[in-house]
């Protein structure tokens, strides 16, 4: 805060109207108010006081009025206070309450107090804040930090209750102080830093955890043998894990010229077996060629048989036309003998019949049955022969074809053989190789393994050695 103006009239010391110049005396820097005993330095000071929170320092505020005795009768008593708090430009008039002469007769009025708060905006004119007492105080005790007591025992320090500020217990000083000079934000900071510590610690141990976790992961990475024990010490910690960073990558470039050397006889092997493979598959089809061929062997005689049964459906077609034919004029002859032994049974009741007749026509019937149930037999051979001459019509169709797709096998048999007689030679050389590629594909698959433990164990050292610097660090600065 920063004083500019003070207007005092009748008030305190003072029975006139009295005008103080802060901005003139603080051009020279530090002032001082001094004058003989009841000059009224104490009133310039509680005039302040009124003005911003509307008391007085001490015993003074208990007494009966403000008002000085010595002013006029019709004067009453007012301050006016001009000053800047954070960085805004206020004005203050109070008149505290006093007893005025009654206008028309004898004895006196009491005038309540009066405040008014202006504020002097960018325009240049004085704006209203506040016309309430209350309202007004509490608006300068928030721009100012703290209530009327406590401005009256930090700034103003009257005579007689300095001492009583130094005799408060330390909860009050520290409470008044620390509202004051705004340690608020130490107090936060004095928190985050002891919050931090304990963060850090915890950090720390965590950290302390992961490293032993590491190590376990690069003793069960490396193997029996190879890890020694962990130091307590840190920096033996990370010496310790740089050397074994370092035997890691000596055992990296041997393991990886092995896998290198692997990967060679590897390819070979998987070469020389895919030779193999392919010798094997054409070794099935030099013995499917065979079994094809065994089974057209037995074909042919099979087609030896069916030849027969061919040349004799094809007497049979010969002798077909000759069969209709008498099948033809033994129908005819049943008709006529039918057509006979009508004409014989309508004729014969006609004439008297002998014996002789009677006995002739008899062994004409018989021999005409005898003959019918001879042509009768006759057209059931003739129907199987029909059927018979059928199947083996379709039977010669299909042995023409297969007799063509043997032709055609026969053709180029003899250069499938020589094929598979090449792979046969082939895949016996592929055996011979077998162990070899055995042996390469065991090697492969040990190059393998150890590669895998390589990068295992080198990712667990450069995690070891990423934590291990910061759990230093913290540890230190802790």
């Amino acid at each position: 805060m920063r004083l500019h103006r003070l207007t005092i009239t009748a008030f305190g010391s003072f029975p006139g109207t009295e005008t103080v110049d802060f901005d003139a005396f603080g051009e020279a820097g530090l002032f001082l108010i001094h004058g003989p005993t009841g000059a009224g330095k104490t009133t310039v000071l509680d005039a302040v006081c009124y003005a911003l929170y509307g008391q007085v320092p001490g015993q003074r505020n208990d007494a009966r009025s403000l008002r000085c005795d010595h002013a006029p009768p019709g004067r009453g008593p007012k301050v006016e206070l001009e000053a800047t708090v954070r960085c805004r430009r206020l004005r203050l008039i109070r008149s505290p309450a006093w007893q005025r002469p009654k206008q028309r007769g004898e004895g006196t009025v009491e005038e309540k107090a009066k405040v008014l708060l202006e504020e002097l905006s960018a325009q240049g004119e004085w704006t209203f804040l506040s016309g309430r007492i209350d309202e007004a105080g509490d608006l300068v005790g928030g721009l100012l930090g703290m209530n009327a007591a406590q401005f009256q025992q930090v700034a103003m320090l009257p005579q007689g209750e300095f001492a009583k500020f130094l005799r408060a217990d330390g909860e009050l000083r520290h409470a008044l102080l620390e509202r004051l000079f705004s340690v608020k934000v130490f107090g936060q900071m004095e928190k985050w830093l002891a919050d931090h510590r304990t963060q850090t610690w915890r950090d720390q141990e965590d950290l302390a955890k992961a490293v032993a976790s590491v190590a376990d992961r690069m003793r069960g990475a490396a193997g029996d043998g190879l890890l020694e024990d962990v130091p307590d010490d840190d920096d033996d910690q990370e010496a310790w894990a740089r050397s074994l960073l370092a035997a890691a990558d000596g055992l990296a470039a041997q393991e990886e010229t092995a896998a290198t050397i692997s990967g060679s006889a590897l390819r070979a092997a998987r070469d020389e077996l895919d030779a193999g493979g392919g010798l094997a598959d054409r070794k099935r089809r030099h013995t499917e060629a065979l079994a094809r061929q065994a089974h057209l062997d037995a074909a042919a005689e099979e087609r030896a048989d069916l030849g027969v049964l061919l040349a004799d459906a094809a007497r049979a077609g010969r002798v077909l036309p000759l069969l209709h034919r008498a099948e033809q004029r033994a129908e005819a002859e049943a008709k006529a003998v039918l057509l006979a032994a009508e004409s014989m049974s309508r004729v014969l009741p006609l004439r008297p019949a002998g014996d002789d007749d009677l006995a002739a026509l008899e062994r004409e019937r018989r021999d005409e049955i005898a003959r019918l149930g001879g042509l009768r037999a006759d057209e059931e051979r003739r129907a199987a022969l029909l059927a018979e001459i059928g199947e083996i019509g379709a039977e010669l169709t299909r042995l023409t074809d297969r007799e063509t797709a043997t032709a055609e096998l026969l053709a180029v048999l003899p250069g499938r053989l020589r094929e598979a007689e090449e792979r046969h030679a082939a895949a016996r050389q592929a055996e011979a190789a077998s162990p070899a590629a055995e042996h390469a594909h065991e090697t492969a698959i040990r190059t393998r393994t150890a590669v895998h433990r390589r990068d295992t164990l080198t990712t667990a050292l450069q995690a070891a050695l990423t934590s291990l610097p910061i759990a230093f660090t913290d540890g230190e600065g802790a």
